[in-house]
């Protein structure tokens, strides 16, 4: 009876590691009501489902404060106040915070690409963006900026990834001042390819984590 219980529990393991097909996404939000991040990990059919919600809150002093909300709700919109305007042009502030973060972590990235290209794991990137700056001739030369940015992003990532997938849709608002988002990054996976990346991603915080410690250790005992 023990060994039929231990076996009966090492092939629901099994089950859960190798076969269920999971769907991990990665759901950025922007409007005039707010801007959030959504992590979430879901069946096929939608059964299933965990979500973390980060909101994206800027500070009166232009700092932005990550709270993390466990729940199934994908929007902030009866708890968040209307923010100041959104304008446009701050997209380029971000584009190089996060230009500068994927060069610090450049090495887990490659690592983690080599992994989802030997597993063949398929994704998944949807783009829908409004924008208009409240001039029409502005606003249609943002919108070929825009469309360029996505050209050379989506070119970039098909270089990297041997099964990738994308939808965007950039729509022009020549009436009235706006700069909506929202984008997602949906990856089909199985729950041991979601352990593996974990691992891989808390080693690397690990070692960059020791070298700041062992390079503090240095310069004060210097």
């Amino acid at each position: 009876m023990l060994y039929f219980a231990i076996f009966f529990i090492l092939f629901i393991v099994y089950i859960a590691l190798f076969r269920i097909k999971i769907k991990a996404a990665f759901e950025y939000t922007r409007n005039d009501l707010g801007e959030w991040v959504v992590i979430s990990f879901y069946t096929g059919n939608g059964l299933v489902r965990y979500e973390y919600e980060i909101p994206l809150i800027k500070k009166d002093r232009g700092k932005v404060r990550f709270k993390l909300v466990k729940g199934q709700s994908k929007e902030l919109r009866e708890s968040t106040k209307k923010e100041e305007k959104l304008f446009p042009f701050d997209i380029f502030e971000k584009y190089n915070s996060v230009k500068i973060y994927l060069q610090d972590h450049s090495s887990l990235f490659e690592d983690v690409r080599r992994y989802l290209n030997k597993k063949d794991i398929h994704v998944e990137l949807n783009i829908k963006l409004r924008q208009g700056t409240g001039d029409a001739a502005q606003t249609g030369v943002l919108c070929g900026l825009l469309w360029a940015v996505a050209g050379v992003l989506v070119s970039h990532i098909t270089r990297y990834l041997k099964f990738f997938k994308r939808n965007i849709h950039i729509t022009p608002c020549f009436d009235k001042r706006i700069f909506e988002v929202e984008a997602n990054c949906i990856f089909h996976v199985k729950l041991v390819h979601i352990i593996v990346v974990l691992i891989k991603i808390y080693h690397t915080k690990y070692l960059i984590t020791q070298k700041s410690k062992r390079r503090i250790g240095g310069e004060l005992s210097g």
